[in-house]
């Protein structure tokens, strides 16, 4: 049996050897799992986008008092 695999830039080639279905498809998702590894690798390493850091914040005056009185300590 000879089985030739290839998935992007690797290739592997199995000469004389009885493989099922069951590993031809094994050894496929493995070399997929390699070909991944090498790409992410290579690809440059892109910055982590950082985190936007801020403050909001919602202010209401208050109505004015009806008394003038309200803010003295004084007793009548």
């Amino acid at each position: 049996m000879k089985i030739n695999i290839t998935v992007g830039d690797l290739s592997v080639k199995v000469t004389d050897c009885d493989y099922s279905k069951r590993e031809v498809k094994e050894l496929l998702k493995s070399m997929s799992s390699i070909y991944l590894a090498i790409i992410e690798s290579s690809a440059p390493a892109s910055a982590p986008e950082p985190h936007p850091i801020g403050f909001a914040a919602y202010i209401e005056r208050a109505s004015e008092p009806e008394s003038e009185d309200y803010y003295t300590d004084d007793e009548e």
